[in-house]
């Protein structure tokens, strides 16, 4: 009887006409509703997600708890997808897949995934720097600006617990300059200088010109002062 009245919705929503021999076998109904809805089946391809501390204040999710629309990259093959969520506690890339069986949160394969969009916000995976001489680890950055030299924010959550899995969810950033082949993780006024090392002066004039503490300092701020870097370099 289930089946029956999922296959005459099915067939409702179609915006093409159908025969009834099209949907009439039980087995066919799963891919006959990935058809009509334009699921692509790569972005199928990962484990079902499930929230590690579903009793926490806050959420693990970057930007809102809701679902945000988006595009994904796999195989260098853009996919616009409609519900979207970027997971900073596991560092997965999440979608909200509908099927007869209900609704499920599936995790992308981060292994077919080059890069995804959530609104403004656009995420490369990235590989770890073995020898650098800070923990860059492999895993979803943002770009926020790229020109010669390049700023990369790394997300992150992690769950401080309090009793009985109860807690709240807590968000850190780290940034990262990109000059030549390395990546400077910037912390301070110190390690501003060392990626920028060779307008060392300059960069501490510009510090002083604006009033910028590196170690408190907005993103919009440093791009605006490593665009200066670059437009003189």
């Amino acid at each position: 009887m289930t089946f029956r009245i999922v296959i005459c919705i099915l067939i409702f929503c179609s915006s093409g006409s159908i025969s009834a021999q099209q949907v009439s076998r039980e087995d066919n109904i799963t891919s006959y509703y990935d058809s009509l809805f334009q699921t692509n089946k790569y972005l199928l391809n990962g484990k079902l997600h499930q929230t590690r501390y579903p009793r926490g204040s806050g959420h693990p999710y970057f930007g809102d708890f809701s679902w945000m629309s988006g595009i994904i990259s796999i195989n260098e093959v853009r996919i616009p997808y409609h519900a979207i969520r970027y997971d900073l506690l596991s560092d997965d890339l999440l979608i909200q897949h509908f099927s007869v069986t209900g609704s499920h949160i599936i995790i992308v394969n981060k292994d077919i995934v080059g890069e995804f969009m959530l609104g403004d916000h656009k995420f490369y995976l990235l590989e770890s720097q073995p020898g650098a001489d800070y923990n860059f680890e492999s895993g979803f950055y943002e770009s926020v600006y790229r020109s010669n030299t390049e700023i990369w924010i790394k997300w992150n959550k992690f769950f401080s617990e309090r009793s009985s899995g109860s807690g709240e969810y807590k968000q850190t950033r780290n940034v990262f300059i990109k000059n030549g082949n390395h990546f400077y993780k910037i912390t301070n006024r110190k390690s501003l200088l060392l990626a920028l090392q060779d307008r060392e002066e300059d960069i501490k004039v510009y510090l002083s010109q604006h009033g910028i503490t590196v170690s408190r300092a907005g993103i919009d701020q440093l791009i605006s002062l490593v665009r200066y870097y670059d437009d003189d370099h």
